[in-house]
């Protein structure tokens, strides 16, 4: 046994740091998750072809014990390739969420001790994962995770782009991906960063590996920011290199194109496979389920038992969310904090002090004192508001901790 793992992990590749990177090389994975009582396609990594494993439907005799035991080895018959072990697995039997069906490259074939060792603390994770995305961007994934390159993603800001970039990159490519973020910065630093293009001997320095030699997954983040003639030199590398291309932009960027302040080949060319995410003003319909599954969340991290009223789940659908995700989430963690009997009402939920405009992202002072709120609101529920316990466990003064509730604007959430 000892033989099989050191020999396996010498050839794990320390690069890969996503989920299920310990699996190795050649290993064929293939999710499900459970949708209104179903378990659907979520998504697959390393298939390349369209081979259906027809045991699933017309022989169920082979993997029905898997929701006794939580995984079972399937007869390698059944596999695409001769020699592959075939097994699937199931992230609880308790409260099953997520099947994998991993076929194992052939002359690996490890005990089922060691191979559950590697594949379920990672399924777990996958599954709260899954449960931290909204449910109109959970129930989105299987479109995104199967997208063709080029792929572009559109949404507001806060609308979850993020979690979604983070989920395709952990997930889909285990990791191996390489980030361009064009910023502000001038056109010739873009080129040498992103192609490897020389420059003049006043911005030359170490020279780092391009971009585009990083790896064969490139994540460009805010399309909208490159310069002109970056946007010519990646319209003509995307042209069949090989390489899988995501984009993500909070800008119209028809606008753009119009105005002449983005090229329309490439404008026309990433939009081919455009996902746009919605803000939460058009999802009226989740918010009062959202609202709630995000309150559970709190319960089970801080263990104060707090629910939310009729009224105050009618508030939140018929509020508009300027600021999208983040100012939904932060509203109810402070009401959920702030509130002095067991349940939310709509006087708790102070809409409008959470939003954050997209100028803001980047202020010291916003960010910070966003921070000191968060521990604040966490401080006065620990403690049911004794300002004496909440300042020792914040290591400041009583005083310091007034000045600090009244500077933001706390003292009129806590009444």
């Amino acid at each position: 046994m000892s033989d099989l793992i050191d020999s396996f992990f010498h050839g794990v590749d320390a690069e890969r740091t996503g989920g299920f990177s310990l699996l190795p090389e050649g290993s064929l994975c293939h999710f499900f998750t459970l949708d209104q009582g179903v378990f659907r396609p979520l998504f697959s990594r390393g298939f390349f072809t369209d081979y259906r494993y027809e045991f699933l439907e017309k022989e169920p005799e082979l993997w029905t014990p898997l929701f006794e035991n939580g995984y079972i080895q399937i007869p390698s018959e059944h596999a695409s390739r001769p020699g592959c072990g075939l097994w699937l697995f199931l992230d609880s039997v308790e409260r099953p969420s997520v099947v994998m069906l991993l076929e194992l490259p052939p002359g690996f074939a490890p005990s089922e001790d060691f191979l559950r060792l590697l594949v379920v603390p990672d399924l777990r994770q996958l599954r709260r994962d899954l449960d931290s995305l909204p449910l109109w961007l959970g129930r989105m994934l299987p479109g995104i995770l199967r997208s063709s390159s080029p792929l572009l993603i559109v949404s507001e800001e806060g609308s979850g782009r993020q979690q979604v970039l983070s989920f395709i990159e952990k997930y889909r490519f285990g990791g191996s991906t390489a980030h361009f973020r064009p910023g502000r910065i001038a056109e010739e630093v873009q080129l040498r960063e992103f192609f490897g293009d020389a420059v003049g001997e006043r911005l030359r320095s170490s020279q780092a590996t391009p971009v585009i030699e990083r790896s064969g997954t490139i994540i460009i983040e805010e399309v909208a920011n490159l310069a002109p003639a970056m946007q010519l030199r990646i319209l003509s590398a995307i042209s069949g290199d090989g390489r899988f291309w995501l984009f993500d932009t909070s800008r119209n960027l028809d606008a753009m194109i119009a105005a002449g302040q983005f090229d329309p080949a490439l404008g026309q060319r990433i939009s081919q496979n455009r996902i746009v995410l919605p803000p939460l003003r058009q999802q009226r319909e989740l918010l009062a389920l959202e609202a709630q599954r995000y309150l559970d969340r709190l319960v089970t991290a801080n263990r104060r038992h707090i629910q939310i009223s009729e009224a105050s789940l009618k508030a939140i659908a018929s509020y508009d969310w300027p600021g999208n995700l983040q100012e939904f989430y932060e509203t109810i963690e402070a009401a959920y904090f702030l509130t002095r009997t067991e349940w939310i009402e709509p006087s708790d939920l102070h809409f409008g002090l959470w939003y954050r405009s997209e100028e803001d992202a980047l202020n010291l002072r916003r960010r910070t004192e966003e921070l000191e709120r968060k521990l604040l609101l966490q401080a006065h529920a620990i403690h049911g508001g004794n300002q004496v316990h909440m300042a020792r466990a914040l290591g400041i003064s009583r005083g310091s901790l007034q000045y600090r509730w009244s500077r933001l604007g706390l003292q009129e959430e806590a009444r």
